[in-house]
């Protein structure tokens, strides 16, 4: 894939936390809104070789990939991308799950 030169600021979504259309960035791919993510503190993980194991949440959307929600484990260092539509069905098994 051959990155394209950004032509200038693009229109941010209401959500990014930039919301100035990213000029600083050199190739359209890189011209992604990403919201302020939100991190918790599972009380049942523990610390890692010094890392936190804190997840983060945030929404995220570029030119070359569709709306996608991240989760995002540290002390892993790993994801799981999912569609907003994922992410409530995902909100809805955990309130179930919780409320047993």
């Amino acid at each position: 894939m051959t990155a394209t030169r950004a032509q200038g600021p693009i229109q941010c979504a209401p959500w990014c936390a930039q919301r100035d259309g990213h000029p600083g960035e050199k190739f359209v791919e890189d011209q992604r809104c990403k919201s302020t993510a939100v991190k918790i503190r599972p009380s049942l993980m523990r610390t890692v070789e010094g890392i936190e194991p804190d997840v983060e949440v945030y929404r995220e959307h570029g030119p070359d990939f569709e709306p996608r929600v991240v989760i995002y484990q540290a002390s892993s260092d790993s994801q799981i991308d999912v569609t907003p539509t994922e992410a409530w069905m995902l909100v809805a098994l955990l309130e179930a799950v919780a409320a047993l």
